[in-house]
């Protein structure tokens, strides 16, 4: 090609910007390849080509507003190669027709403008060469080191495919169409376009280009095809970098879940606008993904980049920063993913069966901080911090106000956030260092704030330090028959465990190194079940402010246990310290009643502050420390009280103890039995045995 080297003049793109064009605009072609011929009519400009490839030499191949170029082509699969040898763009600004494929190639670029109309089988417009040879062949390797810019700021509509490909700035400001193949917008130095004669074509980038951007700002739609725009440069500081603000479609077929939207670059990918398709899509880049619009996509979404985060525009009603996927949603970030708006639904599919496969959120980077997430599926949620970042604040995770139908799985080398009260629709599994909620609002004005809570069917937690959250609650699922209980369970491991409310409904199992306190606890059964659920707690130490208990309750700490104002008419409570002493409310006067309880601190005391009435058994044992009986005991079966120590009352004259059945001390030689004892109201036998 000539002048493939020449310098664009300062003002060339300028004058093509103004470019209105005379008569007959339309410069000298030579056919250098194929048969065919050239006829100019007044502003009609007429190519005729009679072989299935052509190829024309042009000293120019402008169109003027009032023109029109027409190709005449054998069938839609014949190609003609235009290649433009001059120091100015090639513009468009008037009608271009063709029934098949025309490549139109200048190094100094390609303008489409405002108000021309391009209507043609298939279009290429490349500032990038193509040899004769790789052209004849059916090799679309496009390569080269043409500057001039590929800009589209008309009408293109393309029965087929339409690529626009350069090596530097490759803009569209118009509308693109095309109708089954799809339309790629490419900038690097050396692209390979493949065209295959059923399904879609494909762009790949061989190497990047200095300067490589792709622009967006007009509407892409396909019908049928992908719409991939890709921008790759060599120079890491410049990076290929991709701007969308107007409207990717790739609409497709629904039934085949056809034509997706695919956009990679080596620098950062800025979607403002509006991107759609119906099939899977991928949004991949080295550097960072802004969202700043609305992705929609009804097949599988891809995104990953250096950071993936949302930007608001801030010029409209409408949120910005949001993605969705019909089908699947993975999003991948070596760094930070902060997205305001996720959701991943198959409303669009709604007839489709539901399967295990199908709406799934997977999100994985060093830091994730979601928020108004929507998913049908399964969200899987990691970060993890590298070996070498060892005072990162790598690995945290936050999550905001969310819908999540299906399981949570969260994996976190830092802390796991809950920014709003969390209601998951299946099961939670949390790995982490910390879960921690932030406090809201409470109901009015006035009402104090609370930390959030979290909801689920089964609960599983391990943190390598504290759970500090507002509340767990676990639900139950019943099958057809509503007999078989599955759910219900929680199982929490820390090192603290911090709650306002634990409210479980099978089995609850807690073990903590240090300390557990929780202000209101509630584990029971379902209703008329004959099923018993068993809460079982180990710690060093165990605060529970109010307990309302409808399962078997094992609390066992080696000190302290406080076990206030607890009820568990149903089933058994046992409360053993294993080096501390066991508090039994707090004497505020509020007292409780259980079925069985057994008491034990060996090595400690036992205190019972507050009134309570058991219905079946009760076993107190203390140590050396004694134990303190209540103001008022009422025990309906037997009960066994052992220590080698005193045992008092809370009672400041005399205690009102009443014993249905049989009321028996275990007790040393010196042991002191209150005087307010020594007259208990017992149905039964009352015995003292003396051991050593």
């Amino acid at each position: 090609m000539e002048n493939r080297n020449a310098v664009i003049r300062p003002l060339a793109l300028a004058v093509a910007l103004s470019f209105v064009g005379g008569a007959s605009a339309v410069g000298s072609g030579i056919v250098v390849s194929g048969l065919g011929s050239i006829i100019k009519n007044g502003n009609q400009v007429k190519v005729q080509q009679n072989t299935d490839k052509m190829i024309v030499n042009w000293n120019n191949m402008n169109v003027g507003k009032n023109e029109s170029l027409n190709f005449n082509q054998p069938n839609a699969n014949a190609a003609i190669l235009n290649k433009i040898n001059n120091i100015d763009p090639t513009v468009i600004a008037g009608a271009l027709n063709a029934n098949g494929k025309v490549f139109i190639v200048n190094p100094n670029g390609v303008l489409i403008s405002k108000g021309s109309s391009v209507n043609v089988g298939s279009l290429i417009a490349s500032s990038l060469d193509i040899s004769n040879k790789d052209f004849l062949s059916g090799n679309i390797n496009l390569k080269g080191d043409g500057k001039g810019k590929i800009v589209n700021e008309g009408d293109i509509t393309a029965a087929k495919e339409v690529a626009l490909v350069g090596s530097g700035e490759v803009t569209n400001n118009g509308k693109i169409y095309s109708k089954t193949s799809g339309t790629a917008l490419a900038s690097g130095s050396d692209i390979t376009l493949l065209f295959p004669e059923m399904g879609k074509m494909s762009v790949k980038v061989n190497k990047g280009s200095l300067n490589a951007l792709i622009n967006n700002r007009g509407i892409i739609i396909s019908d049928r095809g992908d719409v991939t725009l890709t921008a790759w440069a060599t120079d890491t500081l410049t990076r290929g970098v991709i701007n969308n603000t107007g409207v990717l479609e790739a609409k497709g077929v629904q039934s085949l879940l056809d034509g997706g939207v695919s956009l990679s670059a080596n620098g950062d990918i800025n979607l403002g606008g509006q991107v759609t398709a119906h099939g899977n899509s991928s949004i991949t880049s080295t550097k960072d993904v802004n969202v700043m619009g609305s992705v929609k996509v009804d097949g599988d979404l891809n995104v990953s980049g250096n950071n993936i985060i949302s930007k608001s525009l801030d010029n409209g009603d409408e949120p910005h920063g949001a993605l969705t996927s019909g089908k699947n949603m993975t999003l991948d970030a070596k760094n930070d993913i902060i997205m305001p708006y996720i959701n991943v639904t198959d409303e669009t599919y709604s007839y489709e069966p539901q399967s295990n496969n199908t709406n799934n959120l997977n999100v994985n980077a060093k830091n994730i901080t979601l928020n108004n997430v929507n998913d049908e599926g399964n969200t899987n949620l990691t970060a993890i911090k590298g070996s070498s970042e060892t005072n990162s604040p790598s690995g945290n995770i936050t999550l905001g106000d969310s819908d999540l139908e299906g399981n949570l799985t969260v994996k976190a080398s830092g802390d796991m956030t809950l920014n709003k009260d969390m209601v998951v629709g299946r099961d939670v599994n949390i790995t982490a260092n910390n879960l921690l909620s932030s406090s809201s609002a409470g109901e009015y004005p006035w009402s104090p704030k609370q930390l959030n809570t979290l909801t689920a069917k089964n609960v599983n937690i391990k943190v390598d330090n504290d759970v500090n959250i507002g509340a767990i609650v676990t639900t139950l699922e019943y099958n057809n028959s509503d007999t078989d209980i599955n759910n219900g369970n929680a199982s929490i491991t820390a090192k603290n465990v911090i709650l306002d409310r634990l409210n479980t409904m099978s089995n609850l199992t807690i073990s903590a190194d240090k300390n557990v306190t929780i202000k209101q606890f509630d584990p029971r059964a379902y209703y008329g079940s004959d099923i018993i659920p068993v809460a079982k707690i180990s710690a060093d130490t165990v605060d529970i402010d109010k307990s309302y208990a409808y399962s078997n309750v094992q609390i066992t700490a080696n000190k302290d246990i406080n076990y206030n104002s607890s009820t568990n008419r149903m089933r058994d409570t046992s409360l053993t310290s294993k080096n501390g002493n066991v508090y039994l409310g707090r004497l505020n006067g509020v007292g409780g009643t259980h079925n069985n309880l057994t008491i034990s601190a060996e090595n400690g005391s036992v205190n019972m502050k507050d009134p309570f009435t058991v219905t079946g058994d009760l076993s107190v044992t203390a140590g050396r420390l004694g134990m303190i009986l209540p103001s008022s005991l009422v025990v309906y079966g037997n009960a066994v009280l052992t220590t080698p120590g005193n045992i008092w009352s809370n009672a400041y004259t005399s205690a009102h103890l009443f014993f249905n059945k049989n009321l028996t001390y275990i007790v040393s030689k010196n042991s002191t039995i209150a005087p307010s004892f020594t007259g208990p109201t017992v149905r039964g036998f009352t015995r003292k045995i003396i051991k050593n």
